[in-house]
């Protein structure tokens, strides 16, 4: 049985702003929910809970282009500002658009912070590089 569902991480894009970061090599989301703790004498020595609170979190990696689209100036002005991004986990099709297959793009969007800009040169001869923190702001 063919399975043709499955989405190739290659094709995963994050996207700030309306535009997908250039040169990405790698992109994580992570929800939370924090159960707030109600335990209590009538637990039965059981810990228990109660729901609590939710967030998220992205981070992406690149290549640092000069002047790339949505790239690590972008972020960086992002910092200095304390401006906040729309973000979306896009997956882009062999013409570098993007799509909503399935309903994929509209399922992961929101506001955030930018918490980080990391820059990396890893060694000689090779790609300079950076990786941003996002910091989820309300609801994904």
């Amino acid at each position: 049985m063919a399975c043709t569902s499955v989405v190739n991480s290659a094709l995963v894009g994050l996207s700030l702003n309306g535009t997908v970061v250039a040169w990405s090599t790698d992109v994580s989301l992570s929800i939370t929910h924090e159960p707030r703790e109600i335990t209590n004498k009538d637990s039965g020595g059981w810990a228990d809970f109660a729901e609590g609170l939710r967030g998220w979190s992205a981070n992406v990696s690149a290549w640092y282009v000069v002047n790339g689209a949505a790239g690590a100036e972008t972020i960086k002005a992002a910092i200095s500002t304390r401006a906040t991004f729309d973000v979306s986990l896009l997956e882009i099709n062999a013409d570098g658009e993007t799509d909503a297959i399935g309903g994929f793009s509209a399922s992961y969007a929101g506001t955030a912070w930018v918490t980080n800009l990391d820059l990396s040169s890893p060694g000689t001869q090779d790609n300079f590089q950076f990786t941003a923190g996002l910091q989820g702001c309300g609801a994904i």
